[in-house]
């Protein structure tokens, strides 16, 4: 006698798997959720936000703030990659700007001195004490890239990195790529710095370039009154990868340095080398 089949069915718990058209709505609803959540993510403004008012004012205040400073002071660290410098050592800066001269003190953090420099009067003067040298010669590009990362050497560049402000010559035009980042251009249309803004229309960083340089980065600017500075400074080499950065801790400008202030003594037991010789 032949059995006849008993039919059987799955048992389903009543409500843990919604009816498929519901399902579809789930996922429907959570992709987006997930898409209007990665909007949000999405890189700081993309959308233009300034004015052609509001950018004519930043174009002034960058051409005030470039005169502003005619003397300057700070103090604080400097680390020159690719060189004894890797680590931070502390540094000593004073600058007059018309005429140009500038001292810089580089010591260890327990005052030991390493490295002396002096621009006076077109000249370069430059003690080295960890090779116990003097050197002395004309103030040219090639002979302070012989120590420092090279760059473009002209006063307007020099007096940016150390005075902790970009300096764009000429009447550069200006536009904004995107929501808070603002493009300069030169009179031959090619780039010559870029400003980022902070959500409240200030300046966050800053770059300035020049022909063949990879240029410097300002960041972090603070107020001292009405002058406008930036708390880093970093220099990038044109053909080495070797950086500067310059960080400053306290700094005071327009104050009147003493004319004694820009010298350097003679080193009888050093060495002394001529710049002019050398190459």
């Amino acid at each position: 006698m032949q059995e006849t089949p008993i039919a059987t069915t799955h048992y389903q718990p009543a409500g843990l798997f919604p009816p498929k058209p519901l399902i579809l709505i789930i996922i429907l609803l959570a992709f987006a959720f997930f898409f209007a959540g990665c909007s949000s993510l999405a890189p700081y403004r993309q959308q233009k936000i300034l004015s052609g008012e509001e950018i004519q004012n930043i174009r002034a205040e960058a051409k005030a703030q470039a005169q502003m400073v005619s003397e300057f002071y700070f103090t604080g660290q400097v680390s020159i990659d690719g060189w004894i410098l890797d680590r931070s050592a502390d540094i000593l800066i004073a600058g007059n700007r018309e005429p140009l001269k500038l001292k810089m003190e580089i010591t260890h953090s327990w005052g030991k001195p390493l490295f002396y420099l002096l621009i006076r009067d077109n000249r370069l003067t430059i003690i080295d004490f960890m090779e116990k040298r003097q050197y002395d010669g004309e103030f040219t590009a090639a002979n302070l890239s012989r120590f420092l990362p090279e760059m473009d050497f002209s006063p307007d560049m020099i007096w940016s990195f150390l005075r902790g402000y970009p300096i764009y010559s000429g009447e550069p035009d200006i536009h904004e790529d995107r929501g808070g980042v603002l493009t300069l251009k030169g009179a031959d249309k090619k780039t010559i710095g870029t400003i980022t803004l902070t959500t409240s229309k200030e300046i966050k960083e800053a770059a300035l370039f020049s022909p063949g340089s990879p240029g410097m980065i300002f960041k972090g600017f603070i107020m001292a009154g009405e002058i406008s500075y930036a708390a880093n400074t970093l220099l990038k080499d044109k053909k080495e990868n070797r950086g500067m950065t310059l960080k400053r801790k306290k700094v005071a400008f327009n104050k009147d340095i003493p004319d004694e202030i820009f010298t350097l003594a003679i080193m009888p037991s050093f060495k002394q080398v001529s710049l002019d010789d050398v190459y």
